[in-house]
């Protein structure tokens, strides 16, 4: 399944959502440093979106943009008539402002346009706003990873599997 590039669309009067692009990784990689310990350098990003084996990857991403600024991103694996979030974050400053949300709609609704049926993610337990987050957007628990993640020295977080 070919998914199109997205077209800019604003989502408030100054804001628009648009397709990530190649130049962007390292603003990209300077926000999700802002919401992940174990965060992705510029080029743990771009390896994703590079063309392996002459195939074309299924990662997508979409940025979200301010005043020309990326303030959040959006990265999911697709896979068939199926999708994963990755990561998707906003830079802390434009939290809870309903950026995050926009942009989850704007994407469930382009991905079910191209053929996705299924929808799904992890979050670690005790990432409490994003779980709530998810719910409110009809995403059910779905199964649990144990100790999925490593959360330092020794300690381990069960991963939470969401799906819509």
């Amino acid at each position: 399944m070919t998914l199109p590039h997205y077209m800019f669309e604003p989502f408030t009067n100054t804001a628009g959502i648009c397709n990530l692009s190649d130049t962007q990784f390292a603003d990209i990689a300077q926000i999700h440093a802002q919401s992940f310990d174990k965060n992705w350098s510029a080029s743990n990003i771009k390896q994703m979106f590079l063309t392996k084996n002459g195939k074309t990857t299924a990662y997508i991403g979409s940025i979200v943009k301010k005043d020309a600024q990326i303030v959040g991103f959006i990265i999911w694996q697709t896979m068939f008539d199926e999708a994963e979030i990755i990561t998707v974050t906003i830079a802390k400053q434009y939290r809870h402002k309903g950026i995050a949300k926009q942009l989850l709609e704007y994407e469930l609704k382009h991905l079910k346009q191209n053929g996705v049926v299924k929808f799904f993610l992890e979050v670690s337990e005790y990432n409490i706003n994003a779980i709530a987050f998810y719910k409110s957007l009809n995403f059910t628990k779905t199964s649990i990873r144990k100790k999925y993640y490593k959360i330092g020295a020794g300690k381990t977080a069960d991963a939470h599997v969401y799906s819509l």
